[in-house]
């Protein structure tokens, strides 16, 4: 008959092992602010934190649960930017995130006026409020010009020329617009799939280690009644005590 200490060990021997997570998923326009290791074991927890001009969606910290990370990683969403851009005769400097929204104060026009807004010396909108993109937008009345969506394809000089009835020039302005892209160059972002392989190998060969190692009947003289010794297989064979 099987003792305590010998139930335990078998309990023991049986349980599964709670694996480890890999290193969490890159966030693009978000850094982890916390709790950054090699190797996260169950329970471990890591937060985000989003770059400037971008809102989080989603939780900010998730945790290591049962090999898996939960809940799923946030997003980082490009806000709105504003940029004035009405002072004639230089180039201001206006930025943008991805995912974003742009606006930027042109010079109002009235209803006499004619107007052409360029992107790199390519017409985008002009007065019969013709775009070549349909997350471009101005209103003559205010002066606001928007790019909604904004993609690093938006980065460029921008410029617009305002004429009133008889063709005269009343308004020319120009504006460079400065795309904020994700700080994590390429050469990180690939050293991180490295990481992440080399994590799973170590854990795919401590497993397989601890598996192929581990002995099939294992002496358990301190724990056996009187003066025999008990043996039990931990695959889940019948125990025996010695001296039959």
């Amino acid at each position: 008959m099987l003792n305590i200490g010998a139930v335990l060990l078998l309990l023991i021997g049986a349980a599964d092992v709670i694996p480890p997570c890999n290193l969490p998923t890159t966030v693009e326009n978000a850094d982890i602010t916390e709790n950054q290791q090699v190797v996260y074991n169950h329970g471990a927890a890591v937060t985000y934190a989003c770059h400037k001009n971008y809102r989080m969606e989603g939780e900010g910290t998730i945790r290591c649960q049962n090999g898996q990370w939960s809940p799923n990683t946030p997003t980082c969403i490009g806000v709105k930017t504003f940029c004035n851009a009405t002072q004639p005769n230089i180039t201001t400097q206006c930025f943008g995130s991805l995912g974003g929204i742009v606006e930027v104060l042109l010079p109002k026009t009235s209803q006499n006026d004619t107007y052409r807004l360029k992107k790199d010396n390519i017409v985008i909108v002009n007065i019969r409020s013709e775009t070549t993109d349909w997350r471009y937008s101005f209103i003559a009345s205010t002066g606001i010009f928007t790019i909604e969506d904004v993609s690093i394809k938006d980065a460029g000089e921008y410029s617009m020329e305002v004429h009133d009835a008889d063709g005269k020039q009343v308004a020319n302005t120009q504006f460079y617009l400065t795309i904020h892209e994700s700080r994590i160059p390429f050469i990180a972002r690939s050293l991180t799939v490295v990481l992440l392989l080399l994590a799973a190998l170590g854990v795919y060969w401590a497993l397989k280690k601890k598996k192929t190692s581990r002995p099939r009947d294992i002496a358990l003289s301190s724990m056996a009644v009187d003066d025999d010794v008990l043996y039990v297989n931990v695959s889940g064979a019948t125990g025996r005590a010695g001296g039959e």
